[in-house]
């Protein structure tokens, strides 16, 4: 018997606790609040697979979080010479697409791809370009030779052989594409190319698509920016401060974007055969368009362009960095890369 009324209704701890234990069980039944975002925490991110450091700096400004990507070459490797090793298959295996600067940049790194991943969807960026866009290959370059290599040909000229070339000769296929490859050097056709492939890439995070889409307007107003800024530095350049050489003939489209012309070495020089003739031809025409400077290029040793500035009567001016990022302090993004490109030039011209 209770002794009062209030001791009839009055729970004890063992009631307490067993009340407690059906409501722990019943929530343990139900759905999680929002189980998209727990799945997402499982889920690990989708790779991209780029072929160089500067095109998934690109892919990184578009994408922002939305995707791992990861270059198979290092920051300081010429985009020409991108080769795969057996650690880089499961990197391979595991992308949902991999992305290169096409136009024919990475021949052998876009053939070992399709031999090893047939199934992985590539992306090759230069050829989003419309064709009126892209700039046929140089013609002044010996037709068994690609133009982005020093390497000689089957016969011997190891005194004119560039001594800083680690190429082996038939790496590439040197005609796979009429254009040159190099449109990276002007910022604006990488915007037109990066925005032709904004859409391709959303297809594999499509959950994702207003973010990216977002995320990736900046970088591509910023591209555009870093064009117009570069043509109003070296606008009131005079037409006689115009002009300077490079040994590699890689700069077509720099010149066609800022209204410059930096003359590749490797036009009348081919395959590396430095003759008395041949200098005598630079000469004569440094003499005649007033070139006095020779820019050095960062993924070049700067003595093969001391020794022909020595030769020629040249001034040197530099580093450029066509195909490569550099060691800190150096330029370690594309922004970067043509920022201190643009100033580069239009601070040796301007003073010549």
């Amino acid at each position: 018997m209770y002794r009062n009324e209030h001791d009839r209704g009055a729970p004890t701890r063992r009631h307490f606790l067993a009340y407690c234990a059906q409501w722990l069980g019943a929530l343990a039944t139900l759905p999680l609040a929002n189980p998209s975002r727990a799945q997402a925490q499982r889920t690990p991110q989708p790779l991209i697979v780029a072929s160089h450091p500067i095109v998934a700096d690109w892919v990184r400004n578009l994408l922002g979080t939305h995707a791992a990507v990861q270059a198979i070459a290092q920051p300081q490797q010429d985009l020409h010479s991108i080769t795969l090793h057996p650690a880089h298959l499961p990197l391979l295996r595991q992308a949902v697409t991999i992305v290169t600067m096409g136009l024919g940049t990475e021949t052998a790194f876009v053939r070992d791809c399709a031999r090893l991943v047939p199934d992985t969807p590539r992306l090759a960026l230069g050829d989003l370009l419309a064709p009126q866009r892209r700039l046929l290959r140089p013609t002044g370059i010996a037709p068994d030779h690609d133009h982005d290599h020093d390497h000689a040909d089957s016969h011997d000229h190891t005194q004119d052989r560039d001594p800083d070339n680690t190429l082996e000769h038939g790496q590439h296929d040197d005609h796979a594409t009429q254009y040159d490859p190099h449109f990276w050097l002007d910022p604006e056709r990488v915007a037109e190319a990066l925005a032709q492939a904004l859409p391709n890439l959303i297809t594999r995070i499509p959950s994702a698509q207003q973010s990216i889409t977002a995320h990736a307007h900046p970088y591509l107003e910023a591209l555009r920016a870093l064009a117009a800024d570069g043509r109003t530095r070296l606008a009131d350049l005079p037409a006689t401060h115009r002009k300077a050489f490079v040994l590699h003939d890689a700069y077509r489209y720099l010149n066609a974007a800022f209204g410059v012309e930096l003359i590749g070495i490797d036009t009348v020089v081919p395959h590396g055969e430095v003759t008395a003739q041949r200098l005598l031809e630079l000469k004569a025409r440094a003499a005649r368009e007033g070139i006095r400077i020779l820019f050095t290029e960062a993924h070049r040793t700067s003595r093969v362009a001391q020794t022909f500035a020595q030769r020629l009567g040249l001034a040197v001016a530099g580093p450029l960095y066509a195909e490569t990022f550099a060691p800190s302090p150096g330029p370690a993004t594309y922004l970067d890369l043509m920022r201190h490109n643009l100033a580069t030039i239009a601070a040796a011209l301007r003073t010549q």
